[in-house]
């Protein structure tokens, strides 16, 4: 996987975040699913210290998504979270295209996240 910057750092729980952008994408056509979940992943190992955290009660959450677009792109977004603070960035450069497109759809997320609570979206529409 490409190290690269945070493509967006969202002041939200990672669980949150993610779940929220899988449903905005879905009401967009665009198709995510989880390909890894750190905590997930954790829970069969017991006695493992956090790196970050120097603890084996950590808040630590990474979230590889694998996002499908209409047009037959397939691109994935890491989001990693860290004490209530999420960072996103793609694995790989996205066609300008495609930015925009998903660009777009992440800031929402963003946007939605600054206010003081997370509203349902509606799936019916």
């Amino acid at each position: 996987m490409i190290q690269t910057s945070p493509l967006l750092i969202v002041p939200d729980d990672c669980g949150a975040v993610v779940e929220h952008l899988v449903q905005k994408l879905a009401l967009s056509g665009i198709r995510a699913e989880r390909s890894f979940d750190l905590q997930q992943a954790r829970a069969v190992h017991t006695g493992c210290a956090c790196p970050h955290h120097g603890t084996e009660d950590c808040n630590c959450q990474m979230i590889v998504l694998l996002v499908y677009l209409p047009n037959g792109a397939l691109h994935t977004l890491v989001a990693h979270g860290c004490d209530g603070v999420t960072r996103l960035a793609w694995s790989e450069e996205l066609s300008r295209e495609d930015d925009k497109v998903l660009g777009t759809i992440i800031k929402e997320v963003n946007t939605e996240a600054r206010r003081t609570a997370w509203v349902d979206i509606p799936t019916d529409t």
